[in-house]
């Protein structure tokens, strides 16, 4: 007996999504500890004001969800210095999350390839940082052509110590389907 495949769709997120993506966000940081802490307010962290935002439906059911936003320079940290690429020229994709349930059933590579699309539309650069101990998430974006411009050590603490972070930029030609 053959199980159907399962459909992953992506949809722009909306408000009514948001208690479904905090306990998506929930299993995500039992599982991995992302975010590094578990924030105040959930809602306030998924669906922070600006950028675009989708949501992953896997079979009908709210999996994950990717952001894209405009970057900020900090103190110490320069998007241009990490990237190679004006800041104002990029477009950094965030709070790309998926359930550890529905890994590897392409929920998270449709998120990508929306962010991904919508950024280069707009012609704009996308990157992204993540931490160097998310190996499945970094064999993700290496598949898919992205490449590592640089690492730093983060200002956070996670699981303890300051984490190092890898900063990726998409290829300029993209295929993350």
């Amino acid at each position: 007996m053959t199980l159907p495949t399962p459909t992953v769709t992506v949809r722009e997120r909306r408000p009514a999504d948001l208690p479904a993506l905090e306990e998506v966000l929930l299993a995500v940081h039992q599982q991995s500890g992302y975010p590094a802490s578990w924030p105040q307010e959930p809602a306030a962290f998924i669906a922070p004001p600006g950028g675009d935002a989708w949501v992953a439906e896997l079979d009908g059911a709210v999996v994950g969800q990717a952001l894209l936003r405009r970057p900020q320079d900090s103190p110490g940290r320069s998007w241009h210095d990490l990237t190679g690429h004006p800041t104002e020229t990029l477009a950094l994709v965030s709070r790309l999350f998926v359930h550890p349930d529905a890994a590897g059933q392409g929920a998270a590579r449709a998120l990508l390839s929306q962010a991904v699309t919508t950024a280069q539309e707009s012609g704009l650069v996308p990157a992204l940082d993540v931490y160097a101990e998310s190996q499945r998430a970094i064999a993700l974006y290496e598949r898919l052509g992205w490449q590592r411009r640089a690492t730093y050590q983060g200002h956070w603490l996670w699981r303890g110590e300051y984490p190092t972070v890898h900063v990726y930029v998409a290829p300029l030609s993209a295929n993350v389907q």
